[in-house]
């Protein structure tokens, strides 16, 4: 048996294999980046930290900071009740209003690529709705789809259901292309001998094409994540009254850089988290 020189073996690795160091590193790399473009870019300035503030005022300033925006949902007494802003109260916000985000994130991934395995399985095994479907797919998805989220907010008003309805589009719309996409890449002969067999489309179609498809499919998952997160994040900007991006707004309209990159800092934590876990997955459907 031959194998792979040290070289290959080596790039195969890094692309394939997830090593929490790795992570680890690029965390500091992108820490001390962080520290060194905010003394050198901001030297110099009056006040620094209204454009770019170094860590530790971050950690002092931004995080006590998001107390503002807790609600009560752990128990405690608000800000505007007359508690003082805390390191703990803004962990609670943090907290509180990451758990509404995952919350919508999770429910608009789950359904969009649901329904969009169904319309592309629907539309590379019925012929006319193919012809009637695909086009239509193509120019939706060509659309700036995050700036469709404002457009959700408008006709659902500023509710959950918006933000999840917004991203379950955007991920149908991109599992429906993936997937006639990983039906057209089939061996036909894949199809062709179970046809000789005796069985049936739908057959077919539940028994054969659709395990066959799923590694492709990974694939399209992934890339749907970080969109399912931005996505989000356009929703929660425009009306939505709690989530991390109604966070991100309020910071926004004050100019509050301190607490816009910690609530970033949750975004990137988020999203990466939620890629792993459907990585995981992923990797267990295909083992």
């Amino acid at each position: 048996m031959t194998t792979l020189p040290a070289t290959q073996s080596f790039g195969r690795r890094i692309r394939t294999e997830f090593k929490p160091r790795r992570v680890l590193l690029g965390a500091v790399v992108l820490i001390i980046g962080w520290e060194v473009a905010a003394l050198l870019f901001t030297r110099g300035m009056t006040h620094p930290e209204y454009v770019m503030p170094d860590l530790w005022y971050v950690a002092n300033h931004g995080i006590p900071g998001l107390s503002d925006y807790y609600r009560g949902a752990f128990g405690g007494q608000l800000t505007s009740e007359g508690a003082t802003p805390s390191f703990f109260l803004g962990v609670l916000a943090i907290v509180e209003h990451s758990l509404v985000s995952v919350m919508r994130v999770v429910t608009g991934f789950a359904a969009g690529t649901a329904a969009g395995i169904l319309l592309g399985l629907v539309m590379s095994a019925i012929r006319p709705v193919r012809l009637a479907g695909f086009g239509v797919s193509n120019m939706l998805r060509m659309l700036p789809l995050l700036a469709l989220a404002p457009l959700f907010t408008l006709w659902f008003g500023p509710i959950t259901l918006a933000s999840i309805v917004s991203i379950a589009f955007v991920v149908c719309l991109i599992t429906i292309i993936g997937t006639m996409a990983a039906v057209g890449n089939l061996e036909p002969s894949t199809v062709e001998y179970a046809r000789t067999l005796g069985a049936g489309r739908a057959h077919i179609y539940r028994r054969i094409v659709l395990p066959s498809i799923i590694p492709e499919l990974c694939a399209t998952t992934t890339l749907c994540v970080p969109m399912a997160w931005s996505v989000l994040l356009a929703s929660e900007l425009y009306g939505i009254q709690n989530g991390v991006g109604w966070m991100m707004g309020q910071s926004l309209s004050f100019t509050l850089v301190d607490r816009i990159t910690v609530i970033a800092a949750v975004f990137i934590v988020l999203t990466f988290a939620s890629l792993r876990l459907v990585q995981i997955l992923n990797h267990r459907l295909t083992k």
